[in-house]
C-alpha cells in the first residue's frame, strides 16, 4: 500500500521538476533575447 501511494507522488515530482526544467530554460533563452536586444539597441544609439 506504501509503494502505491508513493508512485503516483514520484511521477507528479518528475512533472513538476520537468516543468521547472524547462521554465528555466525559456527564462534563460528570454534573458539571451533580452541581452541581444540591449546590445543593439545600445549599437544604435
Amino acid at each position: 500500500m506504501l509503494l502505491l501511494g508513493c508512485h503516483p507522488a514520484m511521477l507528479m515530482g518528475q512533472r513538476v521538476t520537468r516543468l521547472l526544467h524547462l521554465h528555466l530554460k525559456n527564462l534563460k533563452a528570454e534573458k539571451k533575447m533580452l541581452r541581444i536586444r540591449l546590445q543593439e539597441i545600445t549599437i544604435h544609439c
